[in-house]
């Protein structure tokens, strides 16, 4: 990022940095009250944490749930974007899938444990389903919808010079879409974390899931709290990442 864009954008990034600071002012506060014996305050779980992650396990196990929510996701990319691309080209295909998609999203994923717990048990099969079905339905409904916004103009042009069908849909229509597809991909990268987290702590609990049970059964609020906040900021860090890549990826259309 250039110097001229980050004097531009000081303002966005100081309210960034005081709304942060702010929230662990607040927790800070409210965890040395002592009123609330479920609430420690920062400066115990911060060097709680910290010795979690050099001489405890914490890293090994949040390692872990991102291994199953990265295999998830990419499942779910190959093929929630297919799906999303039929649903947007073709009526048929669309007056098919678009209910079925949008249902699917809405229905809450907890209410299948029980059924996916009994056709696929409770591990890692269990995990990745999980996971999958956190993404998959953002990023076909996502992808269908940034085909559809493809102005029909733009395919009857490309007809009219002459490209052929493929060609048509790889630098038209997929090239049109892609700024809706990466909206898609970017919400789903902290779907498939939450996925994760999910499977670990209700079907077989393993890596960060275990040790955030462990913490709570036997009232470790500050080992609780450590690893709540890591993994909370793992997730943001993981959209800012991919809310990077998906800005230099469409910075034909930025204008950057």
């Amino acid at each position: 990022m250039s110097a001229r864009r980050l004097i531009a954008n000081w303002p966005r990034y100081a309210r960034y940095t005081l709304s942060i600071l702010l929230f662990f002012v607040i927790w800070q506060i409210i965890g040395a009250s002592g009123k609330f014996f479920a609430i420690t305050p920062p400066s115990e779980v911060l060097p709680e944490m910290w010795d979690e992650m050099i001489h405890g396990d914490l890293i090994t196990v949040t390692l872990g749930t991102l291994s199953t929510a990265a295999l998830g996701l990419l499942i779910a990319i190959a093929v929630g974007i297919p799906v999303g691309l039929l649903a947007g080209a073709s009526r048929r295909a669309n007056w098919v899938l678009d209910p079925l998609l949008n249902g699917a999203y809405a229905a809450p994923i907890t209410i299948m444990l029980p059924v996916i717990g009994l056709y696929l048990g409770l591990g890692l099969k269990a995990k990745l389903f999980i996971v999958f079905l956190f993404c998959v339905f953002v990023i076909a409904i996502s992808t269908a919808s940034g085909v559809r916004s493809v102005p029909p103009a733009m395919r009857e042009i490309g007809s009219a010079f002459g490209m052929p069908r493929s060609a048509i849909a790889w630098k038209i229509v997929l090239r049109g879409a892609s700024p809706e597809i990466f909206t898609g991909l970017r919400l789903s990268v902290s779907r498939a974390v939450q996925g994760a987290l999910l499977a670990d702590l209700l079907l077989q609990a393993d890596d960060l899931g275990l040790y955030l049970s462990s913490a709570g059964s036997s009232f470790e609020i500050s080992k609780l709290l450590g690893g709540i906040l890591l993994i909370t900021v793992v997730a943001v860090v993981l959209m800012a990442i991919a809310r990077g890549i998906e800005t230099w990826l469409l910075r034909w259309k930025l204008g950057t």
